[in-house]
């Protein structure tokens, strides 16, 4: 057993969730992204453990242990990587000013928030952190997501090669030619 395994393993009171929990989490989300669900879990576990730790302390400490309730209900109930999803989408929209009394309208991670905070306050950029923490998470053997980003890339890249071997307009191709012989007179 490596040492670090065992380190983590043997950690009892730093723990809000335990390894069975995040063994179940990791089950949990495996079906949506991976084909070998057992060896998902059982690569994926510690890395569970250790994320869904690590962001509950994050949340306790910033926020509330209620605040963590709530998200760990959710994550029981729809799994991590949905949520993971639902943070990071809300974090962009705070950022782009799109979420106006966000704490209101956004359901469980409304208990994140201890008041409304305006965009010059700085425990925003606390609540910022804590909403994107997790959202580099990348578990070991999710191929179903491998195999799908590959083919949306691969598609789009097709598609701008057809874009680009299509003939232009003659319309479009003269009146930009216009346009640059006109240009070109009112500089000289």
């Amino acid at each position: 057993m490596d040492y670090n395994v065992q380190m983590v393993s043997s950690i009892k009171t730093l723990t809000l969730v335990n390894l069975s929990e995040a063994r179940a989490i990791a089950k949990l989300d495996s079906s949506a992204i991976s084909t070998s669900v057992e060896k998902y879990v059982t690569d994926n576990q510690f890395s569970y453990y250790v994320l869904l730790n690590v962001w509950a302390h994050q949340v306790v400490a910033n926020s509330s242990e209620e605040g963590w309730v709530y998200i760990w209900l959710r994550i029981q109930q729809c799994g991590l990587l949905p949520v993971i999803r639902e943070a990071s989408d809300l974090a962009d929209k705070i950022i782009h000013g799109e979420a106006p009394d966000w704490d209101y309208t956004y359901g469980y991670f409304g208990v994140l928030a201890k008041r409304d905070y305006s965009i010059c306050d700085p425990r925003l950029v606390e609540l910022l952190t804590i909403l994107r923490f997790p959202k580099r998470f990348s578990p070991k053997y999710a191929d179903i997501i491998l195999s799908d980003s590959l083919k949306a890339f691969l598609d789009l890249n097709t598609l701008i090669k057809e874009e680009n071997r299509r003939e232009p307009s003659r319309f479009i191709v003269s009146a930009v030619k216009a346009r640059v012989h006109q240009d070109r007179k009112s500089v000289v």
